[in-house]
């Protein structure tokens, strides 16, 4: 009896640990609504948008999105992502490899962005038909202010061609 017990919270444990590890899932944790771009900030503020659209500039994809703020400026985030000579899904790609992020800021007027000369990000790639899905973070920089930076993490689009 006590060895079918132990059995029992040995079998529980390993379950519980295993799906709170998302069993080596890179993916994100969710499925995002066609056109919706998601994104936190450190001070656990969120941007939402249901208006995420993409398009497809051969050498890379252009993901912009307003936010949905009723009654308030509305903020930017926009991506733009490379696609890799003969890539296999998912791809990541970085600054480095020619990511460009920007967020806008409306109640500032503000444009932080993180590419090869400022800041830095990652895109994961996780689809590319019928919508482009993926998810990314970024370090965004604005050069003109003194409070300079913003940190955009849990970032994740499935943008509409």
């Amino acid at each position: 009896m006590k060895y079918n017990r132990i059995i029992l919270f040995t079998a529980i444990a390993i379950l519980a640990f295993a799906s709170g590890c998302g069993g080596g899932v890179t993916n994100p944790m969710e499925q995002l609504n066609n056109g919706v771009l998601i994104a936190d900030f450190p001070n656990g503020t969120g941007y939402n948008s249901a208006s995420a659209h993409v398009i497809n500039q051969s050498s890379s994809y252009y993901i912009s999105s307003t936010q949905d703020v009723s009654g308030q400026p509305a903020d930017e985030i926009n991506l733009t992502i490379p696609i890799p000579l003969n890539f296999n899904l998912p791809y990541t790609v970085t600054a480095s490899d020619g990511v460009d992020i920007v967020y806008y800021d409306a109640m500032t007027s503000n444009n932080y962005e993180a590419n090869a000369a400022q800041g830095s990000c990652s895109v994961t790639v996780t689809q590319v038909s019928p919508t482009v899905e993926g998810y990314f973070t970024a370090t965004v920089i604005c050069s003109s202010i003194s409070d300079n930076t913003r940190v955009l993490s849990g970032g994740q689009f499935n943008a509409t061609f």
